[in-house]
């Protein structure tokens, strides 16, 4: 609810006062108000607000009739009014119950001040500032109507509801209780800075302080708004346009009519006793010491001299008065440090000081009012004698060294109270402060501007300056907890992530180097304030994710993980070097998967790989050069921004010198090239590779012509081309080596010409010869006939390079006849071989020794029965007898049959052109 807030100043005011009985022995007398006295923290104190008992119906008729002696005719002043009142029930921690009928205005001033706990002097008061009604001499009807202003706000008409004068001295009264009972539902507390308005005009600003008293509170809730100097020093005038005086006004009639708003705080003592006794509220406490007596700054009154009877007489307080008590106001506590005024302060901060919080008096709140509210209390002060500002810390006390490190501690606004020597007397020196780490116990924290993080191993280590404190765990609790500092950090002026490491601070240019560098458990990136951040060394840009082990010296390399690097990385330019502790908070190590032997790297998404040579990245060319020179197939895998740190070399491929001799690499093997062994693959320009690197490889022995890729066995020949079969039985006509396998790359690199067959021509136009291939060598095939008897039925015949042809010679291929290794003979035609039994071999020998072939070449061959002593073809009737080697035709059937021989052979034509002719049977 909004009520009427300023009036005006012109109000008719008698110099006159009210002498009331109080508890005290030194009565106050009432006296003209001055403005330098006005208070806004403690326009008046509860215990005269809520006190019901200062008059009695007859005391405030008199005092009404002594503000208006004559009141003028034909109207009704407030001394002469009455009202038929309505009964109210009773409300809890409101107003008891009152009970109508016709009263007196006096009598319903007392009846409403006793149902509801108000001082009826506050009720008459409040009559006089809001209407003018206890002094006015000719009152209007809308005076009465809205007596107190209950229902009046400042923008709007009264509410006719409130209407009438119980209305409004009741409602009033309860209204200042139900403030009280819902104290923090409104606007303006007790026991807190306020922030309250000069005027309902916003423009004129407002003011911040401490109200004391609930029942002061409860004033400016009722009438929201404090009177500015131009009030006070116009106290019973007007001030200017910002001035508002609801507030002066019911301080100043009240001060005038009835004396102080504050009731005072008096020293007593026996006449026979030492003790001296705060008298205040009615009650009197012990003061211990003349220290507590002039913390509260009551040294300067002057002690009166009761007797034993008149002492005892007066109730006693439960505790005894020291520096610390119980905020009468609201819940926590205050500490008096000098007569300066109190502190408000929470258990933590008061043990930081070295007091008790279990020891502290209770007090009511008239004792406020004889020091000044001073704020909250602080861990941090100053007091003549010692030099800066002091951290206090159980008992005892720290020195900042500078105002930087102070900030580093409490921000940059730091609340730093003054205390006397006297106060501070009881605090220990201890080290001073030159950071903003420190510990306790064996736990580490780092402070920034009052926000206290823990630290962990890796953490301590990053963030110790060398020069940390020790302090206790009730300073520790005086500041919030933060979580954990983590070595990731950003500062008040830059976006960047840095890495604190050894009291260094090492920025990442790109979110994926911070990335890589998180933990798995890592807490929030801090924002350091510029002047922690400040104080860390510049460690420099982060420029790759390799580190090293700055105790062990071990490189690693780091993303979302610790990987052991290969010895082949050589990145002592490229690393940073990090304390043991923090590698450590990343785990164990796993391997980077990189080969048993050379170190190939390469980044997700880009086809370029690298063969690392001496910490120098070498290109490969293409992905067969790749296979080819890594046996094992897996490479490292890098980002890309730390490949493209590493220093390039020159592009390496499987063909390579190491000195003056040239090898080729396969499959993890290296094969030695022998003269001419280069050309005949094709190879030119090798590219020079280190001993070492060489080293890695498995010596295979020297490079041959043969292949063997899969399935597929292959034979080169000359500059690059190649033949290859997938018949294993070719393949040992040719006498290729089978044993010894190679990567697809190697062929892949070459020209496929054909097949291989068992038989090979020449690649020079001047050789037409056809060569039978047989375990290895080359035989010339003297006629077309006997290339059919050879086998031949269309098969391919590879061109092969002269100089190998002569270098690898074969006998003559006989024609037809051939002999296996164990000495049998056999007779040769196309895709057949007919065994020649020992007892016929006399008759098929010829001057010309019969070809040996292999048990290879010969298992090509069906075999057939054995061969008979004639033989004839399927087109020519004519048989032909064998004899010495040559062949003789019967010239009749007669003939045939009178030779005696058993049977006939049926071969192709070409094989009897083959044999030489005889003369006819």
């Amino acid at each position: 609810m909004t009520h009427r807030t300023f009036f005006s100043p012109l109000l008719s005011l008698l110099a006159a006062f009210f002498i009331v009985n109080v508890a005290v022995p030194i009565v106050p007398s009432a006296n003209a108000a001055t403005g330098s006295d006005f208070q806004p923290g403690t326009i008046i104190n509860d215990s005269i607000f809520y006190n019901p008992s200062t008059m009695s119906p007859s005391q405030i008729q008199a005092f009404l009739n002594a503000k208006v002696p004559t009141c003028r005719a034909g109207y009704t002043c407030l001394k002469d009014y009455s009202q038929n009142t309505q009964s109210r029930a009773a409300e809890a921690s409101l107003c008891n119950q009152y009970n109508g009928g016709v009263k007196s205005s006096s009598q319903i001033i007392y009846d409403v001040s006793v149902a509801c706990g108000i001082n009826p002097q506050v009720i008459l008061v409040l009559l006089q500032k809001e209407q003018s009604l206890v002094t006015d001499t000719w009152p209007e009807d809308i005076q009465y109507r809205s007596a107190t202003g209950y229902g009046c706000p400042d923008t709007a008409a009264c509410d006719s509801e409130y209407y009438g004068f119980f209305n409004q001295v009741y409602n009033a009264a309860r209204q200042y209780k139900v403030y009280a009972k819902n104290a923090a539902s409104y606007n303006y507390r007790t026991g807190r800075n306020n922030t309250i308005q000069w005027h309902p005009n916003s423009a004129c600003g407002a003011s911040t302080f401490f109200i004391y008293s609930q029942a002061t509170a409860g004033l400016y809730n009722y009438t929201p708004y404090r009177p500015n100097q131009a009030a006070l020093n116009n106290l019973y005038g007007e001030g200017d346009g910002c001035s508002a005086y609801g507030n002066r006004n019911f301080w100043r009639l009240f001060t005038d009519w009835f004396g102080s708003t504050t009731g005072g705080v008096a020293l007593i003592k026996s006449n026979s006793g030492t003790t001296i006794y705060a008298h205040y509220g009615g009650k009197k406490q012990g003061i211990p010491s003349v220290d507590v007596l002039n913390a509260w700054g009551l040294g300067k009154l002057p002690v009166s001299n009761l007797t034993d009877s008149e002492v005892a007489a007066i109730p006693e307080r439960d505790t005894i008065l020291t520096r610390l008590v119980r905020n009468p106001l609201q819940a926590g506590m205050l500490l008096v440090a000098d007569n300066s005024g109190f502190f408000a302060a929470w258990p933590q901060m008061i043990s930081a000081w070295g007091f008790n919080p279990i020891q502290a008096s209770n007090i009511s709140p008239e004792l406020l009012t004889a020091t000044t509210w001073s704020g909250n209390l602080s861990p941090y002060f100053s007091s003549p004698g010692i030099s800066g500002v002091n951290l206090v810390d159980t008992a005892q006390y720290h020195e900042f060294s500078s105002w930087g490190n102070l900030q580093l501690w409490a921000g940059d606004t730091p609340n730093v109270i003054s205390v006397s020597p006297e106060f501070r007397s009881h605090l220990a020196a201890s080290t001073p402060i030159y950071t903003n780490d420190f510990n306790v116990g064996q736990s580490r924290y780092y402070i920034d501007k009052n926000k206290v993080y823990s630290l962990n191993n890796a953490s301590s280590v990053a963030f110790a300056s060398g020069k940390g404190i020790a302090v206790t765990q009730n300073t520790l609790n005086l500041f919030p907890a933060s979580g954990a500092l983590d070595q990731f950090i950003t500062s008040e002026s830059t976006g960047t992530v840095y890495l604190v490491d050894a009291y260094k601070r090492y920025g990442f240019p790109t979110a994926s180097l911070f990335n890589s560098y998180a933990k798995p458990s890592q807490s929030q990136v801090v924002r350091l304030s510029q002047e922690s951040f400040s104080r860390l060394v510049d460690g420099g840009v982060i420029q790759s994710r390799f580190v090293k082990d700055r105790a062990s010296g071990a490189t690693y390399y780091l993303n979302q993980g610790l990987k052991t690097l290969p010895a082949q990385f050589i990145t002592s330019s490229l690393s940073v070097t990090l304390d043991q502790n923090t590698i450590a908070t990343y785990g164990g190590s796993t391997s980077m998967n990189c080969g048993a032997s050379n170190t190939f790297i390469r980044s997700n998404g880009n086809p370029a790989i690298y063969m690392l040579e001496d910490g120098i990245k070498r290109p490969i060319a293409t992905e067969d050069d790749y296979i080819a020179l890594n046996a094992s197939g897996t490479a490292c895998s890098l980002e890309q921004e730390d490949i493209n740190l590493l220093p390039s070399g020159n592009v390496i491929t499987p063909f390579v010198k190491v000195d003056l001799t040239t090898y080729l690499i396969d499959s993890g093997k290296r094969y030695t090239l022998p003269v001419g062994m280069a050309a005949a693959f094709g190879l030119t320009s090798p590219t020079t590779l280190l001993s070492s690197t060489l080293a890695q490889y498995t010596d295979g022995g020297d490079m041959t012509h043969e292949l063997k890729i899969g399935n597929r066995y292959i034979y080169v020949d000359t500059n690059g081309q190649y033949y290859d079969t997938e018949d294993s039985r070719v393949a040992k006509l040719w006498a290729l080596d089978t044993s010894r396998e190679f990567s697809t790359s190697l062929a892949n690199k070459m020209k496929r010409v054909g097949n291989l067959s068992r038989f090979a021509s020449s690649t020079s136009a001047s050789n037409g010869t056809i060569y039978l291939v047989d375990d290895g060598k080359f035989y010339p095939i003297p006629s077309h006939n006997s290339l059919l008897n050879a086998g031949y039925s269309g098969q391919p015949i590879p061109s092969i390079n002269n100089s190998t042809l002569a270098s690898r010679p074969g006998a003559v291929w006989h024609g037809y006849l051939a002999t296996d290794t164990q000495g049998g003979l056999y007779l040769l035609n196309i895709d057949k071989k007919y065994p020649i039994s020992a007892s016929d071999v006399s008759k098929w020998s010829t001057t010309q020794t019969p070809t040996e072939l292999s048990d290879i070449y010969l298992g090509l061959f069906s075999t057939e029965q054995n061969v008979q002593s004639s033989l004839k073809t399927s087109s020519n009737p004519t048989v032909y007898g064998m004899r010495g080697g040559t062949k003789h035709g019967f010239p009749s059937a007669q003939a045939f049959k009178d030779s005696g021989i058993q049977g006939t052979t049926v071969v192709r034509g070409n094989l009897l052109e083959s044999i030489p002719n005889g003369e006819s049977w």
